[in-house]
């Protein structure tokens, strides 16, 4: 079209920028009737060979409105172009009128700007050629929508930090509490509590660290066990070194009785005697182990009992109730210095001692009593025999007084692992009463056979 076709409207858009003798005009209607609602136009004016002087004119689509994707919720968006001096030369809405100047600061070529201009927040671009394209919206929208922002900032938050406790929660229970759990067993380690308390959590690592600590808990209470096993085999050494420092006494005593038997009377008795005295020797001195029956131990006791009156003018009452209690478990020659302190010490005017073995159902125990009708013992001589057991055989006077009992003492607590008790009964002028309760031990049949072995080994006839 020549620009008589188009008459002279086109000449009245405003201007909003120059470039390169273009002129670039605001947006507006569209004068070649293509069809579209906005258009943007470039007039030129050019001087043909021919001499004619011609203006060219170009429009193209704007495509000024804001998209569907953007304004999903309808807001009422203001579209403004402005010159290079920031005067509106188009708008969308008749508050912002053309020709009309924003108060605001004008960003520089290439970038943005925010202002706020008759109830509106508009944002601004200029193009790098000059003029400035804008977009305006209500300041209450504006306001509604950065509180929905906000809100959704908070939400956002709110929801991170519900998982971030949820994610703590879960690390507690998957590594913390192991690990807690861990320091506890090192802290009952340290305090000497080696039971086992399996724990199994899931997790690899700390299940092998945990088998570990367990194996480690095996090793130190198998550790401990062997040093009290230990321990226990060098005080029954000393025991027993104690043992035959004790009886050379009773044998110099008997062998005095043999001779003074053999040269006041010449009678077969004297046989008898000896017989006894071999099978004591032989029971003492086997080689069958420390370990024998109370049954047995009884029987031997009888024996000693029958040499000693051989010597002394004595009588003994010993009662012992009948059962299976007879064939537990006993210490060899352990009831022997009881009676021989009752012998050497406490006689009294009747000479009579008592011994009574007994069971005690209720309680599960074993009962063995010895009295005599002494002279007693003082407390500061039971506190004596009370006292821990230490035989200093290069001692003279009162150092081992009550040694004997104090050996039995601390035999009984060695063999019986302190679950046995012995108490001592006495006042002066009156007597002495010695009690000795015994766990009851279910007798094996291998302590059978070796109490019958041990029978016959001490046979002697």
């Amino acid at each position: 079209m020549t620009p008589r076709e188009l008459g002279r409207q086109y000449m009245s858009v405003p201007a909003v920028a120059e470039c390169a003798g273009n002129t670039m005009q605001a947006a507006h209607e569209d004068y070649l009737g293509i069809g579209a609602r906005t258009v943007f136009s470039v007039r030129k004016n050019a001087v043909f060979g021919n001499g004619k002087n011609l203006d060219i004119y170009v429009e193209v689509e704007a495509g000024m409105e804001v998209p569907e994707e953007i304004n999903q919720d309808r807001h009422p968006y203001t579209v403004m172009q402005m010159d290079q001096d920031g005067i509106v030369r188009y708008s969308t809405n008749p508050v912002i009128i053309c020709g009309q100047q924003l108060s605001a600061e004008l960003p520089e070529r290439g970038s943005y700007c925010m202002t706020k201009q008759e109830g509106y927040q508009i944002m601004i671009y200029r193009s790098r050629i000059g003029y400035m394209n804008a977009a305006a919206l209500p300041a209450d929208i504006c306001q509604k929508e950065v509180r929905l922002w906000r809100f959704k900032m908070f939400a956002v938050i709110a929801v991170s930090f519900l998982v971030f406790s949820v994610s703590v929660v879960h690390l507690y229970g998957f590594i913390w509490r192991p690990l807690h759990l861990l320091r506890r067993q090192m802290i009952q380690v340290g305090e000497g509590r080696l039971q086992e308390t399996p724990q199994v959590y899931g997790i690899e690592e700390f299940d092998i660290l945990m088998e570990e600590i367990s194996h480690m808990k095996k090793q130190i209470a198998s550790l401990i066990h062997s040093m009290v096993q230990k321990e226990k085999d060098v005080q029954r050494t000393e025991y027993e070194k104690l043992l035959y420092q004790i009886n050379p006494h009773f044998l110099l005593n008997t062998l005095n009785s043999v001779q003074w038997m053999a040269r006041l009377r010449n009678q077969k008795d004297i046989s008898d005697f000896v017989q006894k005295l071999k099978m004591l020797l032989s029971y003492n001195l086997g080689k069958e182990g420390s370990e024998t029956t109370l049954r047995l131990e009884l029987d031997i006791l009888d024996k000693y009992i029958a040499l000693q009156q051989m010597r002394y003018d004595f009588t003994v009452e010993m009662n012992v109730e009948e059962g299976e209690y007879l064939d537990q478990p006993m210490v060899r020659m352990l009831l022997q210095p009881l009676v021989e302190n009752a012998i050497r010490y406490g006689l009294g005017e009747d000479e009579k001692i008592s011994i009574q073995v007994f069971e005690d159902h209720k309680r599960g125990q074993a009962v063995i009593t010895i009295s005599d009708s002494g002279k007693g013992l003082s407390q500061e001589e039971i506190d004596q025999i009370n006292e821990p057991f230490d035989y200093k055989p290069d001692s003279r006077g009162n150092e081992n007084r009550g040694i004997g009992l104090r050996y039995v003492k601390a035999v009984l607590d060695s063999f019986y692992d302190g679950q046995t008790s012995l108490f001592v009964n006495s006042r002066k002028g009156i007597g002495t009463k010695i009690t000795i309760l015994l766990p009851e031990k279910k007798p094996d049949m291998q302590n059978r056979k070796k109490a019958a072995h041990t029978d016959e080994s001490i046979d002697c006839g």
